[in-house]
């Protein structure tokens, strides 16, 4: 679905990715995970070609570069780290969505897709209201929602559950993997370690712009978390199954 060949990235001279070799499958949930400055947001804008880099990107067989803006938005949906408010009311933000595939005016399926995902995401009664007047959590819901009416195959997300509150990050989390189990391939960075490990199934660590390694959930062991963030851990299982890390230095 996705591969990275021998990817790399500069700024200003300084390198942030270096020979980043990655492959996500359909129907994968992925999450990224490493300290702050290890290149996590930088990669995920070069999936979704959002930042040209060095090395080779293939999007479901087909070089990235190859594709135009319109045919990529149709593949790939992306969910920036932060977003700005405006004075556009919610259900006209979440429409955006739908601008490649829209003529002049809306049809009647982009207003229907446009309601359904407002009604997923529960935020529906916001709908006339200006994205400026919203919370944090509200507007990242906002954000989500118009990901998912752009209706991609591939859903990138930078740090899905900024700004929610508890019960949202598990109802976000939860959709995810519902879309990873209808085939969509979901990759998200995240810094809620314990809320990655219990919803993702594939881990790909990060330091200093570099991959430490990529491993699915059943391998998860104590080197590959000391060496990505010099701490050491203990594995619990909850009561429901789910494996926890309790971090220690």
């Amino acid at each position: 679905m996705i591969e990275l060949r021998e990817v790399s990235f500069s700024y200003n001279g300084k390198k942030i990715l270096d020979n980043i070799n990655l492959k996500v499958e359909e129907g994968e949930f992925l999450a990224i995970l490493g300290p702050n400055g290890a290149g996590k947001s930088t990669l995920l804008k070069c999936m979704a070609g959002i930042l040209k880099c060095e090395g080779d990107i293939e999007v479901m067989g087909k070089e990235i570069s190859s594709y135009t803006r319109n045919e990529l938005a149709k593949i790939i949906s992306y969910v920036p780290q932060k977003v700005m408010p405006t004075f556009l009311r919610v259900f006209d933000m979440v429409l955006l969505g739908r601008r490649p595939y829209m003529g002049l005016t809306p049809s009647k399926r982009d207003l229907e897709i446009v309601n359904n995902v407002l009604r997923i995401m529960g935020i529906k009664h916001l709908s006339t209201r200006p994205t400026k007047s919203l919370s944090g959590g509200e507007l990242q819901k906002v954000a989500i929602a118009r990901a998912l009416a752009q209706d991609t195959p591939i859903i990138l997300l930078d740090e899905p559950t900024n700004n929610l509150d508890p019960k949202s990050q598990i109802q976000v989390m939860e959709l995810l993997k519902e879309l990873a189990r209808e085939n969509r391939t979901v990759v998200a960075v995240m810094h809620d370690i314990n809320l990655a490990l219990r919803f993702a199934e594939r881990f790909v660590f990060i330091r200093d712009g570099k991959v430490v390694g990529v491993l699915p959930k059943g391998e998860l062991n104590e080197e590959i978390f000391k060496s990505t963030f010099d701490l050491n851990v203990e594995f619990i299982k909850a009561t429901n199954g789910s494996l926890l890390c309790n971090f220690h230095l």
